[in-house]
């Protein structure tokens, strides 16, 4: 037995092992292993160990399983599976889409926009990767195919590389308008005012209110990460407002790169909240600590942090790393502004339930791991799982005089004239976008609603 283990971990250690060393087996060879049953095995054994051996086990098997010889096998093994499936099916058939349970959550002048990233079928095998938007309302779905992800991706990943080097991208943002968002708004009802948009991969990178924005003009957007968020929010009840308004910012050295944008002063939100029956708290300097802001964010039904963004891992590997990876800079007391940073692991650890809308006042907050899937793993999908209703965040440093702006008018929609959510971004983003000094995308077009898309409780 070994030491510091009982006997039946002991075993599961030595069928690892076993396991582990089938899966090496080079698998063009005639004696190839089973690889799709020994990943399984191997599985099964690692659930046997205890914890703290499970994650080392877990990450050795998730290296071979990504190795070039592991993969070949195992994707031999599926099409060998899937063979009578796609046999039975014919090649060109695709089963109608069957109105999902959750779509009974949908109100009138809704819709529900579900886009994936899948593995198309060649014969009886698997071909490349496509995209697909399955649009839903109230009276049924319909499938939208928007063909290969590798165009897709090539004009997300250009876009992106034109908005980190502050280059023009309206070229990149016009193909992406025919490629993704004009497909889906053509398969939109007519009566489809509010859209929640649930993104996958690196269709996440996307900011679907900004794209949508001249393509139809009676249509608001809100993403939400999955279908389940969306459950959560149409039928939770939120409860009574709890009057209560925690802004976090006024770092003393601001900003900590030459890179970065300077930070909206407090000083310039503050009166958003003027008129409106909330307890304000702010946390300034040295008062924004981590401790201070773990504790004030538990019962604030409103919450602003105006700092700068982290994302310090693009290959996060795991969950856990892509939730430790984003985050904001905090005061840290012997380290000064920047020393500390909220994660969003810290995040996971509060009950925002009674949090109704977080305002991210910093660069890159939108920023995250792209899951197949799963759509984007970082600090916005935190504050979701987290249980808050809504966020704004932003998709890359947005100037600071612009964001005050937007902020600003985004406040004044949301308190003054009763807007939703989605509309009031609507409205802030075409305010900027009107004036002369504002009119660059670079200005308004980074900005994301997360969440629920209608008006907050006053």
């Amino acid at each position: 037995m070994l030491p510091g283990v009982g006997n039946e971990q002991s075993t599961a250690l030595q069928n690892l092992g076993d396991v582990s060393q089938r899966l090496r087996t080079d698998p063009g060879t005639p004696s190839a292993p089973d690889s799709l049953a020994s990943a399984v095995a191997a599985i099964r054994e690692i659930n046997k160990l205890p914890p703290e051996q499970r994650k080392e086990a877990a990450k050795e098997l998730e290296a071979r399983l990504k190795t070039p010889g592991a993969q070949k096998a195992i994707q031999a093994q599926l099409t060998e599976i899937a063979k009578p499936i796609m046999q039975t099916l014919g090649p060109n058939h695709i089963p109608p889409p069957k109105p999902l349970a959750f779509l009974d959550l949908l109100k009138p002048g809704e819709a529900y926009v579900d886009l994936y990233k899948y593995y198309v079928r060649e014969g009886t095998g698997f071909g490349g990767l496509h995209y697909l938007a399955v649009v839903s309302d109230g009276k049924g779905s319909r499938l939208v195919r928007l063909g290969a992800a590798e165009p897709i991706d090539n004009a997300i990943a250009g876009y992106m590389a034109n908005v980190q080097e502050r280059k023009t991208f309206e070229s990149n943002w016009k193909e992406l308008q025919r490629l993704v968002t004009q497909p889906v708004l053509a398969a939109l009802p007519a009566d489809a005012k509010t859209i929640w948009l649930s993104p996958d991969a690196e269709l996440f990178n996307l900011p679907f209110s900004s794209l949508m924005l001249d393509q139809r003009a009676d249509t608001s957007v809100t993403v939400v990460p999955s279908a389940y968020d969306f459950s959560r929010l149409q039928s939770a009840s939120p409860g009574p407002p709890i009057g209560k308004a925690l802004l976090v910012g006024d770092l003393v050295a601001d900003p900590p790169s030459a890179s970065a944008p300077a930070a909206v002063p407090l000083a310039d939100v503050t009166s958003s909240f003027d008129g409106q029956k909330l307890q304000l708290q702010a946390l300034r300097g040295r008062d924004a600590t981590l401790p201070a802001v773990m504790t004030h964010m538990k019962d604030a039904q409103y919450i602003l942090f105006s700092t700068h963004g982290r994302w310090e891992n693009a290959a996060a590997g795991t969950t856990e790393d892509a939730f430790g990876s984003a985050g904001i800079e905090l005061w840290s007391e012997g380290s000064g502004p920047s020393g500390s940073v909220l994660t969003g692991t810290d995040i996971l650890r509060n009950d925002l339930s009674q949090t109704d809308l977080v305002v991210l006042l910093a660069c890159d907050t939108a920023k995250g791991q792209p899951v197949n899937g799963q759509g984007s793993l970082g600090f916005q999908s935190a504050f979701m799982a987290a249980g808050a209703r809504s966020l704004l965040v932003a998709l890359w440093r947005v100037p600071a005089e612009a964001s005050k702006e937007l902020i600003q008018n985004f406040y004044a929609g949301l308190f003054k004239r009763n807007l939703s959510r989605a509309e009031a971004l609507k409205q802030a983003q075409l305010a900027l976008r009107s004036q002369e000094r504002f009119a660059d995308p670079w200005n308004w077009g980074g900005w994301v609603l997360i969440g629920d898309p209608r008006p907050v409780m006053q």
